[in-house]
């Protein structure tokens, strides 16, 4: 366990296990077989991969704070701390964030950096306190859900703001007043190559959107006949997760694991953002506790 956390701490996103399987023991036997349902319990998998006669478990960086919730009585006091407390906030210094109204092209290398980080990018707007301004948590631009999107989102990113492309990449599908924006924006700055590119999909996704695509995801298709795959839409919405600096370390690992995130945003009460918390800083809470008990 020590081992993996480490490993996530220096960047490691996901870790795969190999599941030794040989002749042994009987002793020896039951020793890999308890190991080995402890991996299958971290993992939570009821399957594992095969390759060249060898088995292999994947964990993720969700698995591991899973596993810590569920012996979570033995870190005690830790889990009880509020997160300020235990200077786990990053600061609005160190996190990803861009302007509502900024051009989503600008926000890109961002997005690029977010992916590494395994984190979303926050989307921010002015507070309306002069005398202390600061930036109001808007929502967030998730790499995942992009990810989820088909092609025709490299339009929305070359033609909307960044606020814009929120709405646009949400799992629901985007708006079809975005979709004609977009369209609109295309022409006026002469990119006929991605209106054939939006045009061609939208034929594509027309003519197959009851049949099951190549890579196995349904295809739905808009009046505008922007095609959606079954992913984008399961995908988390742009509405951002978020906590107060109040908030206990046991109560943030809980609420991530809910949404499905390796992060979660925090907020002052009027809704500024102060910073956020990963899963890879509370990784280095519990890392250090057990140097501390060791």
């Amino acid at each position: 366990m020590i081992e993996a956390i480490d490993l996530i701490i220096k960047g490691a996103q996901n870790l795969i296990v190999p599941i030794h399987t040989k002749s042994i023991t009987k002793r020896r036997q039951q020793q890999k077989l308890l190991k080995r349902n402890v991996v299958v319990s971290l993992t939570n998998a009821t399957s594992t991969t095969h390759k060249n006669s060898r088995e292999f478990c994947w964990i993720t960086q969700e698995d591991i704070i899973r596993f810590l919730l569920d012996s979570i009585s033995v870190f005690s006091p830790l889990p009880s701390l509020s997160i300020s407390d235990l200077g786990v906030i990053n600061s609005t210094h160190t996190i990803l964030a861009v302007d509502y109204y900024s051009s989503a092209a600008s926000a890109v290398s961002a997005i690029s950096r977010a992916i590494l980080d395994n984190v979303s990018v926050a989307v921010v707007g002015k507070g309306c306190d002069q005398e202390d301004p600061c930036m109001v948590l808007i929502g967030e631009i998730s790499p995942m859900t992009l990810a989820c999107c088909d092609e025709t989102a490299v339009a929305a990113v070359a033609t909307l703001s960044a606020g814009d492309l929120m709405s646009y990449i949400d799992g629901s599908g985007p708006p079809e007043s975005l979709v004609g924006v977009v369209r609109n924006r295309l022409e006026d700055k002469g990119m006929v190559g991605l209106i054939s590119l939006i045009d061609s999909l939208s034929l594509s996704s027309g003519s197959s959107s009851d049949e099951e695509s190549p890579a196995g995801k349904t295809r739905m298709t808009s009046s505008y006949g922007r095609s959606v795959s079954s992913a984008a839409r399961m995908a988390r919405k742009s509405v951002a997760i978020v906590c107060n600096r109040k908030s206990s370390l046991m109560a943030v690992m809980i609420q991530a694991i809910a949404h499905r995130v390796s992060y979660v945003w925090v907020i002052d009460e009027d809704g500024c953002l102060i910073g956020m918390v990963t899963f890879v800083d509370i990784l280095k809470l519990f890392r250090e506790f057990l140097d501390d008990e060791n």
